[in-house]
């Protein structure tokens, strides 16, 4: 899992069970104190879900292995299905960042900015690479004739525009650990690792800018676009779902149109459609005609979509806590963080229930029945309990189950 994949509204995130995490190799080669720590620390606090715990231990590793110990880890997290010693750092403290907890992390230790460094350009210079992959920042735009291929645009830009988030996170992270490598003594630092004290994430701040900026345009660009197309979809004999989508649409396009042209009204766009005079005159013009569609079609689009948006949100949504069971503390008293969620890349097929025999999706089948004093926060993780079950065939099924105490 890399780190530059992760998205913090709509990635679901998925744990394996502790009963197959196992670092059975190489045992014979690491020290005992720290294969103790991986087995006791390292891996619980992957599994629960826990950064602080994670970044704590992990950085107790860090600080007393050579890099060659560090491969040795890495294989040995490999086998148990776990990511890297670096991504793992990273990954906790970003979260960290995210969750406004970062007064908890603990001081990176030189072992652990010399790890690190590298990963963190390779993220950001991915999450670059992603921006030119993706049709809606290519030039020109291209024309989009159908409600579904505008829906796959906007998804693209939606997961562009947190991987650009966390890229500027990770440049900012990345500035730090090469300040405090400079103040390092020559000798902290290996002859064949210097050249890492020349990575400029300066100039990748500016990169990432400059992408966020042209992607803010195009999103204009391909609303005004959807707007034009959900206007004559919703005059037309097109089938009522598909009407129904274009007043829900339209609908929202045009509000987020106006209101921001409106505030704007002197914006420097780069695209000529959007700096043309009567582009606004235009945006109001067709939203009249969407809110104007018969049949009450935008009311009827509100209460249907927006319904299937929190559906979807509560049947496959999961907080950064808890293995996905809990939204973190922050979200106590921040809006924002109150309502963001990993959620499905693509959206998930359910399997029946009474399989035994395959995972289970959605991983929770009713969450109230697993966190009844949610409103408490006083719920504390067990994890894996292995059971065995036999198929009406008579074969033999491992399946492993997360329970959660309450504590009152």
């Amino acid at each position: 899992m890399k780190l530059s994949h992760r998205v913090l509204i709509f990635v679901l995130m998925t744990w394996p069970s502790l009963a197959a995490v196992t670092t059975a190799a190489p045992r014979n080669v690491l020290p005992r104190g720290v294969q103790e720590l991986l087995d006791s620390d390292v891996i619980p606090a992957y599994m629960q879900g826990d950064p602080q715990w994670l970044v704590t231990s992990l950085s107790q590793i860090v600080a007393r292995v050579t890099p060659e110990r560090v491969v040795l880890i890495n294989q040995a997290l490999s086998q148990s299905n776990l990511p890297s010693v670096s991504e793992l750092l990273l990954d906790a403290r970003l979260s960290l960042v995210l969750q406004g907890r970062s007064q908890v992390l603990p001081k990176p230790h030189p072992n652990e900015i010399l790890l690190t460094i590298a990963p963190v350009e390779q993220a950001i210079e991915e999450s670059l690479e992603f921006a030119q992959s993706i049709a809606v920042m290519q030039d020109p735009l291209p024309q989009i004739d159908s409600l579904k291929a505008f829906e796959k645009a906007f998804w693209d830009a939606h997961v562009l525009r947190n991987r650009l988030r966390t890229a500027r996170m990770l440049a900012e992270y990345g500035q730090a650990m090469v300040r405090e490598a400079k103040t390092l003594r020559p000798k902290q630092i290996p002859a064949e690792q210097r050249s890492l004290l020349d990575t400029d994430f300066a100039e990748l701040d500016s990169r990432l800018v400059a992408a966020g900026l042209k992607l803010e345009e195009r999103s204009l660009e391909l609303r005004v676009q959807r707007l034009a197309l959900a206007a004559k979809i919703c005059e037309g004999d097109a089938p009522i779902r598909e009407r129904l989508e274009a007043a829900f649409v339209g609908d929202l396009d045009g509000e987020l149109l106006e209101q921001f042209f409106t505030a704007n009204r002197d914006y420097p766009f780069q695209n000529a459609m959007l700096r043309a005079p009567g582009t606004l005159k235009d945006i109001q013009s067709r939203s009249q005609r969407v809110r104007e569609s018969p049949g009450d079609l935008v009311k009827k689009g509100r209460l249907l979509f927006e319904g299937l948006h929190w559906w979807m949100r509560g049947r496959y949504g999961q907080g950064p806590e808890g293995n996905g069971m809990l939204k973190s503390m922050q979200a106590l008293t921040d809006p924002v963080a109150l309502f963001s969620l990993y959620m499905p890349v693509e959206t998930p097929k359910p399997t029946d229930p009474f399989d035994t025999s395959q995972y289970s999706i959605p991983e929770i089948d009713r969450r109230h029945h697993h966190i009844w004093q949610f409103e408490y926060r006083r719920i504390n993780v067990r994890q894996a309990i292995t059971s065995r079950q036999r198929t009406q065939s008579g074969g033999e099924v491992k399946h492993s189950i997360t329970k959660f105490d309450r504590f009152y």
